[in-house]
């Protein structure tokens, strides 16, 4: 667990679950906010967690923050600075907002399994095999595999904690397998689950390459690797700023347009009849424009559009005035 010092600095402690830390920050497409509801993607900064930002391209921690009305899924845990945690998180259930407490729980499906792996291998530990008698070899608790049928006899193999029938081939000493590193799990029928990972210098070369493609999105931000989910999603913010100042620029154009070609609505019969050509504009500034001609002439405004060669769509036959609801030729 990490959590925040008297001098401001967060203090480390070993547990897989925190009860009653307190939202400081809460984070929406890379913009803070004060609250969020179901169904958002929010990233969390609490006072303490159990959750660990793994380094040198590892995955950090999964798990739930919940309390009596809430709940979020954290699928990532990432160094935001040098002394702050944030908790990427989806909003299954409830709101959030600064101040809440929460229960934060560690996902330990995977990490706890790599922690007692890695453990076994790091004790080097000498590995038994023993060649026993079906009904013995029952007696030791060994766990009999995929339902596989066996003979009167069945070779018992014991490796650290482990004690299983198998017939394949084993190292001698636990410590031989170097490293053991999960790649995924999935689930294969209810209740079971299977995990894929890799072992020895497969794993030193896994951990080598997620450490140079960390390196290199770093380099690309120019950022340090520390630093980039946060850079990440600053960027992300100035993206949807950027996004949302492009559609009010549109807007804007939308309605010069507008204002331009009002002007040039001749009277046919006592209709107002327009026909104008708008250039650069997409489907939804289109519809913008016709709302604010419908807006300037006080009545319907109908007509069709077809998109121009390179995207830009042209404003064929606007009428306008009196008739609602009638098409002009």
């Amino acid at each position: 667990m990490t959590r925040l010092g008297e001098n401001n600095e967060f203090v480390g402690y070993d547990v897989q679950k925190v009860e009653g830390a307190k939202v400081l920050a809460l984070y929406r497409d890379g913009t803070a906010v004060e609250s969020a509801t179901a169904g958002e993607d929010v990233v969390v900064v609490l006072d303490m967690t159990p959750f660990y930002a793994e380094m040198g391209g590892q995955v950090g921690d999964t798990g739930v923050l919940e309390n009596s009305t809430t709940l979020l899924q954290v699928n990532d845990t990432f160094k935001i600075k040098a002394s702050v945690f944030g908790h990427s998180a989806h909003i299954k259930e409830g709101t959030i907002a600064l101040g809440d407490v929460l229960n934060a729980e560690i996902d330990t499906q995977i990490a706890e399994v790599e922690r007692i792996v890695n453990a076994e291998i790091l004790a080097n530990t000498e590995t038994l095999c023993r060649d026993l008698p079906i009904e013995e070899a029952k007696k030791t608790g060994a766990v009999m595999l995929f339902g596989e049928k066996y003979g009167t006899h069945v070779r018992v193999m014991t490796i650290g904690t482990s004690v299983e029938f198998c017939g394949g081939t084993h190292v001698k000493r636990t410590g031989e397998i170097g490293a053991f590193k999960i790649l995924g799990e999935a689930g294969i029928s209810a209740g079971v689950r299977r995990l894929e990972a890799v072992t020895g210098m497969n794993a030193v070369r896994l951990m080598q390459k997620n450490a140079g493609l960390l390196a290199q999105a770093a380099a690309r931000f120019k950022t340090p690797a520390e630093e980039l989910p946060g850079k990440i999603d600053h960027l992300i913010g100035q993206v949807k700023d950027l996004e949302k100042a492009l559609e009010q620029a549109k807007a804007k154009l939308a309605a010069m347009q507008g204002a331009d070609i009002v002007n040039r609505a001749e009277d046919i019969a006592g209709v107002k009849v327009l026909l104008a050509t708008l250039e650069g504009v997409d489907v939804k500034t289109l519809r913008q424009t016709m709302d604010d001609l419908k807006a300037r002439f006080g009545s319907a405004v109908e007509g069709s559009h077809r998109p121009r060669e390179g995207g830009r769509a042209r404003e064929l036959r606007r009428p306008a005035g009196r008739r609602q609801g009638r098409r002009q030729a």
